[in-house]
């Protein structure tokens, strides 16, 4: 018997998650097109985990310096995760 209401239990939530990935998409914190991708593809739970590293992979990171080349750009990017990472 317990087994059986478990396997309920699990089906229901499984049918709710497919339910609300297909209803609807979930806030996003950039505009970033990478977010927006992951959105798209991840169930919920999979798209927060993925948020959670980008955003902190944003916070941590700044451009240092920026110089244009014939190429494009040469950016130098400052990692304020480790103290003096570049």
């Amino acid at each position: 018997m317990r087994f059986e209401s478990a396997i309920d239990l699990q089906r229901h939530r499984h049918l709710k998650a497919e339910n609300e990935t297909s209803s609807s998409t979930p806030k996003l914190k950039t505009n970033r097109d990478l977010e927006r991708h992951a959105a798209k593809n991840y169930t919920y739970s999979n798209f927060y985990r993925f948020q959670d590293e980008l955003w902190v992979a944003c916070i941590d990171c700044e451009i240092e310096d920026k110089k244009e080349i014939d190429e494009g750009f040469l950016i130098t990017i400052a990692d304020n995760s480790r103290k003096g990472g570049r």
